[in-house]
């Protein structure tokens, strides 16, 4: 009697646990697989675009006497249309000093300097001439703004992850 239905009630609840977990990894599967199409479709349209995508660290300021800074910060990550709109290789842009070698000698010095303006201004746009892979320099519209992990995006010093994103046209 007692036993008996005590493990019956116990068996139960053991089938309808193992119902739910199938239906939880169910769910959870065509969640994975819902969101690897949209990754793709997105990794699709960058690649796709005649613009170049890019994130990279809030520059250093300009210095006490107005000088900007030495270097342009190392990107996070970069579209691999790189490689076909200016014949560079993503993984060049993890080696230092890559962009400002690429950035012509004339124009470097204005676009560090309003780089540097960023934490003031949150988004600049610039034109200036940077070097092909194939050697020749070529003008490029360069938009950036500041995002951060606040959800009014502003530059609040409580902000926690703060980044530049970009796009090279």
């Amino acid at each position: 009697g007692f036993l008996a239905h005590a493990f019956n009630q116990m068996a139960d609840q053991v089938q309808r646990t193992r119902k739910a977990m199938e239906e939880a990894l169910a769910a959870s599967s065509t969640r994975e697989a819902e969101a690897r199409e949209i990754r793709d479709q997105l990794a699709h349209v960058v690649a796709s675009s005649r613009a170049v995508l890019f994130r990279h660290d809030l520059p250093a300021g300009v210095a006490a006497d107005g000088t900007p800074p030495a270097a342009h910060p190392p990107l996070r990550w970069v579209s691999e249309n790189l490689r076909w709109l200016f014949a560079l290789e993503p993984s060049e842009t993890e080696s230092p000093g890559w962009y400002e070698s690429r950035v012509h000698p004339d124009d470097r010095a204005s676009l560090l300097s309003t780089l540097a303006e960023l934490p003031q201004t949150e988004s600049v746009v610039l034109e200036y001439r940077l070097l092909h892979g194939d050697g020749t320099f070529r003008w490029v519209r360069d938009e950036r703004r500041i995002r951060t992990d606040r959800e009014d995006g502003s530059l609040a010093p409580d902000a926690k992850e703060v980044e530049v994103v970009g796009v090279l046209t």
